[in-house]
């Protein structure tokens, strides 16, 4: 079934704020999709909202962060009822800047990833972001006013750029693992690397490889780490009419050293006329997903929030 037809319809009754996380809990009475589309002209702080590449949720500020190919920081209000969106309303947005403060430029900042941590050695809720970029291969600390910390040292090979197939193959995602630390992985197999071993998730000091939902052309777009350890990502696969996204599930635990981990689909998402270019993706809570759209920086193409509800789908998906 398509997701044009799983899409509620919006009801007439006003939205209200509400916790993602405590609407999941609410008597499920909507659809495992809904979506909201911002115009192509929407404008915050003056900055258009194009482009996203990344998306990360502060569960504590009930806030969600977003960050564009051309090197813009969003924030953004989830509106909800009932575990279905209702609204992305733009709160705010500020331009990457660099360490000594100058502004940056898109061929600066060519930002894929983006992930939320709380600040090493605070003992508080302060949060910073990481941000994963092409062309450059970094993954930089990021404050919440969008300057730049440091930029964060990664596995061995990553940071050259000659390693990559492609400009636009490099750093694609980045998560954090309460075990194992920092998680990066590019969108396409390193040179050398033998895609039927699948993508390849990195750490300081190891990597796992995880099945690939099409060893000859998935695109690993972004991850999250679930509550029970286990690795969400999204991949696509396909172009134009045939393009399609995926959620998948892997246990890096269960990955042995010479074979690719196995990565349950949890559902594809792909409607009739073609699916969007998904490329962001953060997780909200008890199973609780929402993806962004890149839209590519064309003249009036949306961009498409999707909310997803897992909690279905597999047990290792917190509905607490």
């Amino acid at each position: 079934m398509s997701v044009f037809l799983l899409m509620a319809a919006l009801l007439s009754a006003p939205a209200v704020m509400a916790d993602p996380a405590s609407s999941a809990a609410a008597q499920k009475t909507h659809t495992p999709f809904s979506s909201v589309s911002l115009p192509a002209n929407t404008r915050v702080n003056g900055i258009l909202v194009s482009e996203i590449s990344g998306l990360a949720w502060d569960p504590h500020e009930q806030a969600l962060h977003a960050v564009s190919d051309s090197g813009h920081l969003f924030r953004f209000r989830l509106k909800l009822e009932g575990g279905t969106l209702r609204a992305v309303v733009a709160a705010s947005a500020v331009v990457l800047q660099h360490a000594d403060g100058t502004l940056g430029k898109p061929a600066d900042f060519d930002a894929e990833g983006l992930t939320l941590r709380r600040v090493p050695g605070v003992n508080t809720q302060q949060v910073e972001l990481l941000v994963a970029t092409e062309g450059r291969p970094r993954v930089w600390r990021v404050n919440l006013d969008g300057k730049v910390l440091e930029s964060l040292e990664l596995p061995p090979g990553l940071a050259e750029a000659k390693n990559y197939q492609a400009r636009n193959t490099m750093l694609e995602a980045v998560a954090v693992h309460p075990v194992h630390g920092l998680l990066v992985a590019p969108e396409r197999p390193l040179r050398g690397e033998d895609p039927q071993q699948g993508h390849c998730i990195h750490a300081l000091d190891r990597h796992w490889n995880i099945e690939a939902l099409d060893p000859h052309d998935a695109r690993l777009k972004a991850m999250e780490v679930m509550e029970s350890g286990h690795l969400l990502v999204l991949e696509r696969s396909g172009s134009g009419k045939r393009l399609v996204n995926a959620l998948r599930l892997a246990d890096l635990d269960t990955c042995k050293v010479r074979t690719p981990c196995v990565a349950k689909t949890l559902l594809h998402i792909d409607r009739e006329g073609g699916a969007e270019n998904y490329e962001g993706m953060a997780y909200l809570g008890r199973g609780l997903v929402l993806l962004a759209s890149d839209n590519g920086g064309k003249k009036g193409t949306d961009t498409v929030f999707l909310l997803v509800d897992l909690s279905e789908h597999s047990p290792h998906f917190s509905n607490k």
